[in-house]
């Protein structure tokens, strides 16, 4: 199983919170959220912090899905414990990425597929390059700013032409596949 590090979630987390790099709200903040859980639940059963409150079954580690709350302060991410986790990771399962158990004594664990590691890993390296064109082009990161009252993007709401630069174009498919 692969291990991923803390520095590279780390380095992102303010993209998962859905937010710029100066930490005002982004218009994709709620496009990440079942991809922070996701990578809440791989932090949980790869980072060796975590390691000893995990259960193997069948080799495979699972996590308590009542603690990922623990995990995500731990990442400094955002994480909803009530019923939104729990539809969230339901939801990842019937995409075939989290795998559930219920143990004799009603505990559930859960854990990646895969199908799900391969997806986060994939989703880490699309938010680092987000991350790095947002850092070599500031003016496009503030595109993705939200406009407190209407929730648009500020820049959305200044008339400006439709054609797209190749750096937004890349930045929008970057965004549509991280949200995915």
């Amino acid at each position: 199983m692969t291990c991923i590090g803390i520095k590279n979630i780390s380095q992102v987390y303010y993209l998962l919170n859905g937010q710029t790099s100066n930490g005002q709200n982004a218009t994709y903040g709620s496009l990440f959220k079942t991809t922070r859980y996701a990578i809440i639940l791989l932090a949980a059963i790869t980072l060796e912090n975590f390691k000893d409150q995990t259960v193997k079954i069948k080799e495979i580690p699972f996590y308590n899905l009542y603690r990922l709350e623990k995990v995500a302060d731990f990442l400094r991410l955002e994480y909803d414990r009530t019923k939104q986790a729990k539809k969230i990771y339901e939801d990842l399962e019937i995409k075939g990425e989290v795998e559930k158990k219920v143990t004799e004594d009603n505990k559930t664990f859960i854990s990646l597929t895969e199908k799900g590691m391969t997806s986060c890993l994939r989703k880490i390296e699309e938010l680092h390059r987000l991350r790095d064109y947002f850092a070599r082009l500031p003016p496009l990161e503030q595109n993705y700013i939200e406009d407190g009252l209407t929730g648009r993007s500020v820049s959305a709401m200044k008339s400006k032409s439709n054609v797209m630069t190749e750096h937004e174009s890349n930045i929008e498919k970057l965004i549509r596949s991280i949200s995915e």
